[in-house]
């Protein structure tokens, strides 16, 4: 008998131990919730920004480069007629009583032949300048005629 007693001991402290265990395992710590933020995205801020910057980058440039052109930096090339065109009128100021008139640099004056000028009436479009560099009333109608080329955006004055 004495050893049945020592086995049913054993089982029952077996048996705390296992239930001792079992509790320490279970042991649950309390988890921290994390505040979630939810923040919507508004674009159109960014976007407003990105074409504002786009409209200043591009109105700068516009400007930069009329400013330059005006100016005479260096940045526009005149061509050889521009050149013929600004050189025979300008000639002759303070000559014979001639008008003194300031052609720009960028007149927009291409020469052309008879051939081209009948091949554009025929045509229909484009505006031809016939005038002679001495004569007093294509002098005076020349300052307004490229005046109001600029106005029109006409890009060549044919000749």
């Amino acid at each position: 008998m004495a050893n049945t007693t020592k086995a049913k001991k054993t089982t029952t402290a077996k048996k705390t131990t296992k239930a001792a265990s079992t509790t320490t395992v279970k042991k649950v710590t309390p988890k921290k919730k994390a505040a979630k933020i939810i923040q919507s995205e508004n674009n159109y801020g960014r976007t407003i920004i990105a074409a504002v910057l786009i409209i200043v980058v591009l109105i700068g440039g516009y400007l930069a480069v009329q400013y330059k052109k005006n100016h005479g930096d260096g940045l526009y090339v005149q061509t050889a007629d521009e050149k013929k065109f600004k050189d025979e009128y300008e000639s002759l100021n303070g000559v014979e009583n001639n008008k003194t008139i300031s052609i720009m640099k960028d007149n927009n004056i291409k020469y052309i032949t008879m051939a081209e000028a009948s091949k554009m009436l025929d045509s229909g479009t484009g505006v031809i300048y016939f005038g002679y560099a001495g004569s007093f009333w294509c002098r005076n109608a020349v300052p307004v005629l490229l005046d109001a080329m600029q106005e029109a955006k006409l890009y060549y004055l044919l000749c």
